[in-house]
Parts: C-alpha cells; structure tokens; sequence
C-alpha cells in the first residue's frame, strides 16, 4: 500500500502525522523529566531542578567553560560538601619516598635550579626597560622545559628559545588545554546515549585532531624514552623500574606515563600564574612573603630547595593559592556507593570556595594556614587539589617543590607589579577541566645586582 493511500486509509494527513509525532516526543520528554525529577535513583540527592531535570543544562555550562559557578551556587545553597580525615578510615596508598628523595633532592636538584635559573635570566632580559612580561606564558615555557626533563630526559628548549614552537612541534597542537577542550566536547556527547555517537560527529574534525596529536605525540615520546639507555633517575627510570617487577603490559605502560605529560606541566604553571596574581594584588601578603624569602637568603646562590621548604608563609601562600584558584577546578572523577553507572566529582572550586568549610571563602589569605584564631575553624583538610587515597598524584611533592622554588627565586630577584588589564583578570575565566587563564602581564624591577 502506497504512503497516500495509507494515510487515506486511516484517516491521516501529512499534518496530523507531523502532530502526532511531536505530541509523542513532548509527552516522552515530559516523562523523562518527571521521572529525573522524582522517580530516578539519584532523585534523592538534593540540586537546583533544572539540573536534576536534564544533563543538557550541564553539558551546556561545560561547552562554555563556566560550569563552575552554577554548580558553586547551587553547593553553596545545599551544602553538600564536606571532608572525612584520613580518608573516612580508609588508608591511603603510600608513595614510595626514595622517588622523591633521590630524583628532588639529590643531583637532580642542581638540574631544577638550573632551569629556574634559565627562566629567570628570561624574564630579565624581556622586563627591561619597564615593559610588562606574560608571567603565564613564561610559566608554561618553564614548566614544560622542567616535566620533559625530569619525565623524559628530554629538555624542550622553550624557555631558551622564549617560543611555544617545542610545544607545537612535538604536540602539533597549542597547549594541554587543547587537548582538555577537546576531552570535554567528547565527554558531554556521550552523556547522551543513543545519540552519543551522532552528537560526536558534530565536533569538528580539527578539534577531534586536536586530542588525537597530542595523544600521539605522547605515545611517540614514551616510546622514545623507553627505548633509551640514560643514567639520568627521571621519572620513567623509577617507572619502568615498577612497572618490570610488576610485569605490565606495554600499553599499560604507555597510557600511565602519558598522563605526566598531560598532567605535570599544565597544571604548575596555572598554580605559579594564580599566586603571582594573588601576591600581586596583596600588599601585606607581598611584603610578608617577600621579607621571609630575603631574610632567609642572602644571596641567589643560598636558594636551595632544602631551605626554600622550610619556609612556612610561603607554604601558606602556596597552599591559599591552590585552595582559591586549584587547578583542576571541576576535579577528579571518582566512584561511589551511589546507583550503578553513577559518575561521582569532587569539584575542587566549589568545595574550596565553600561558607560551610572556610571563613571568608573567596578572599586570599594565607594567615588561614598559619593558625590564626580567626580561622581556626577552617576545614584546611577539604583542600585536596592533587586529589586522595590511591589514586591521588604521584608527581604533586615534584609541582610543589617547583612552584615553591619559583616563586622564591621570583620575589627574591624582582618588585612585581601588575601591568594594565589586570584589574579583573580571575574574573570569569573558563574551565575545560582546567583553568583557561588569559596572559597576566607583569612589571618586574630587578631588585638588586646578581
């Protein structure tokens, strides 16, 4: 029977059809919502009802980079956040000292001063003459130079040559972040089962391309250091070490120590970008710091990382840094006792910015971690950057001593001042996991003769 006869049999226009059908899929997404709303297994869990509704109001807050301050608001109204010591009974797994021991404070340490050195001597020769320097562009350099070294005895070059062109060469790709942004466009489509894969073939083949290089080009230098015989104790010398005795297969091999890639520069140099920022707009947290760091250290030779360690308010900026702007705001993705197939996060910004776990939540003060009475009623345990228990980040004892280092070497040689546009420079930046920070131009006076 042929299409119009077949409506005529049954009484049918093409209209009513077209009618029929979006009545069918009103009704269908009418029961979708209220079955979200009040009958699924999560409907027990309070949230704002236009999130519990639908996952598409979050897919879209996370295309746009600005998921975080929804979901603060919404933390911030039914308090869910909080913070159990010691992992809720549960021990953590316990990282193996001598990694940190022999590779940061042995020779290798003269190896970090070194490039720190290299960064310095940069930033230098730009500031002069008063012109302001992209501290988070050089930041980037410095810290990718550092994690191929360290990681894979390979030294990038960045910081030397002053270009990203390292970066794209081995990447073909601008950043990291890229690579984020891209992780981000695939994840939300497959939140959308059955149309996970028709949403993914919307994405455009050049961001698609995007995470493909850098992935690539991860394996590629991987492989290219497992194949290399090198007295040098980086990471992959105390990673293949475990890795042989616990007889892992290649491919496991090469997706774990991909992730230092992904993971160990970025994130440095967003944290070193915020606590210059904070520092900066800071007056009696610059001049504390600053007088720390110059009382300790009479000379740049007498900056070492032992003593750099030891000294605490630069720990406490540290800490506040990571605390108000940490580095992978949106978190760590975990699993729960929560209903089958349940993704479960801990949003670090929320829960670090949160009026139930800190007194003056969004105000940089590092006095918080230095047992100040007023307070002494913070949870500090909620701060969590480098996430908990077994799973945590290996490498986040290596980003806190080259933060730290940095930053030292930074105040002791320079009086930082901000340049124009900086004004509202933390204010609404983007998330792709991790932070889209813009350039943060910088002043620097050299302070005294070298």
């Amino acid at each position: 029977m042929e299409y119009a006869q077949l409506l005529y049999h049954h009484e049918l226009t093409p209209q009513s059809v077209v009618v029929y059908f979006l009545v069918q899929t009103v009704l269908l997404i009418t029961i979708k919502l209220i079955y979200n709303i009040y009958f699924h297994p999560l409907a027990s869990y309070p949230g704002p009802i236009f999130l519990v509704a639908s996952d598409i109001p979050l897919a879209v807050y996370s295309l746009l980079g600005t998921s975080q301050y929804p979901l603060k608001a919404a933390h911030d109204k039914f308090n869910i956040y909080g913070y159990k010591k010691n992992g809720g009974g549960r021990a953590n797994f316990p990282k193996d000292p001598r990694f940190y021991n022999e590779m940061m404070l042995g020779k290798e340490t003269i190896t970090l001063a070194k490039h720190i050195g290299r960064l310095m001597a940069q930033l230098e020769k730009h500031s002069a003459g008063g012109r302001p320097v992209d501290v988070r562009e050089w930041f980037t350099f410095s810290m990718f130079d550092i994690n191929s070294d360290f990681g894979f005895s390979e030294d990038m070059g960045c910081v030397k040559n002053g270009t990203k062109a390292a970066m794209h060469h081995t990447f073909k790709t601008p950043v990291v972040i890229d690579y984020f942004y891209a992780a981000t466009l695939l994840h939300q489509c497959h939140k959308f089962w059955p149309l996970n894969r028709l949403l993914a073939l919307c994405i455009p083949p050049s961001t698609r391309r995007m995470q493909v290089n850098h992935t690539e080009a991860s394996l590629e230098r991987v492989r290219k250091r497992t194949a290399t015989d090198t007295d040098r104790y980086d990471f992959m010398h105390y990673f293949l070490k475990q890795a042989n005795k616990e007889q892992l297969p290649t491919k496991t091999i090469e997706a774990q120590a991909s992730v230092v890639i992904l993971a160990g520069s970025e994130t440095s140099s967003v944290a070193e970008t915020a606590a210059v920022y904070h520092i900066s707009t800071h007056p009696d947290v610059y001049k504390k710091l600053q007088k720390e760091i110059q009382t300790a250290f009479a000379s740049i030779q007498d900056i070492k990382l032992q003593d750099v360690l030891k000294l605490p308010y630069l720990d406490a900026v540290v800490q506040e840094a990571l605390r108000i702007h940490a580095p992978l705001a949106n978190g760590f993705t975990r699993w729960k006792h929560v209903p089958r197939g349940t993704v479960v996060t801990i949003n670090h910004y929320c829960s670090n910015t949160s009026a139930s776990n800190f007194r003056d939540p969004t105000s940089f003060i590092p006095e918080r971690w230095m047992g100040e009475a007023t307070y002494a009623d913070d949870n500090r345990e909620v701060v969590q950057p480098f996430s908990v228990g077994p799973r945590n980040c290996p490498g986040q004892q290596f980003a806190l001593c080259n933060i730290k280092l940095t930053l030292a070497h930074l105040i002791w040689r320079f009086d930082l001042t901000l340049g124009e546009g900086t004004e509202n420079w933390e204010v609404g930046q983007r998330i792709y996991n991790g932070w889209i920070q813009p350039a943060l131009p910088v002043l620097m006076e050299k302070r005294v003769e070298w």
